[in-house]
């Protein structure tokens, strides 16, 4: 968390910045992680969160039918971002073979970046101004970039 400058302070009547002691939140530093369950370790997935607390909560959210104890998942960091088999199949039937973990895309105009996929075939996108991914349509109103910001794909909405 960044604190307000002079710059974004609001002014008085009077021209005199106000004290402000609000906080501005910064994005949060996403990694890759491996998470799996210590007794079954083909439960092996990756996941693309900002912290080992959130990306086992992905695996718990997928293993939600399955009894088992939360204590039992262990969680490493992986180097970079990882794109797993399971992502590359998705991206793959979806007629987007390029996509990657961790490429940035906009949705709708508004930019995020790619952190997994889902059960419904489609990709979680982390938006820069949101706080957990969401589940975008891999061909829908979606624009692909490449690391400096050149549209690699564009598929326009209907």
């Amino acid at each position: 968390m960044t604190e307000l400058n002079e710059a974004t302070r609001p002014e008085s009547r009077a021209g005199v910045a106000i004290p402000d002691k609000r906080m501005v939140s910064a994005p949060p530093l996403l990694r890759s992680y491996k998470v799996w369950h210590i007794s079954h370790p083909e439960w092996a997935r990756t996941y693309v969160a900002s912290s080992p607390g959130k990306a086992k909560r992905q695996m718990h959210v997928e293993l939600e039918e399955i009894d088992y104890h939360y204590c039992d998942l262990r969680c490493s960091v992986m180097p970079g971002f990882v794109t797993d088999s399971e992502f590359l199949r998705t991206a793959e039937y979806r007629g987007v073979p390029f996509a990657r973990i961790g490429m940035r895309v906009k949705v709708g105009g508004d930019p995020g970046m790619i952190v997994g996929k889902n059960s419904s075939a489609n990709f979680n996108i982390l938006f820069d101004d949101g706080d957990h991914p969401l589940n975008c349509h891999p061909n829908w109103d979606i624009k692909y970039l490449d690391d400096d910001g050149t549209v690699l794909a564009e598929y326009p909405g209907r």
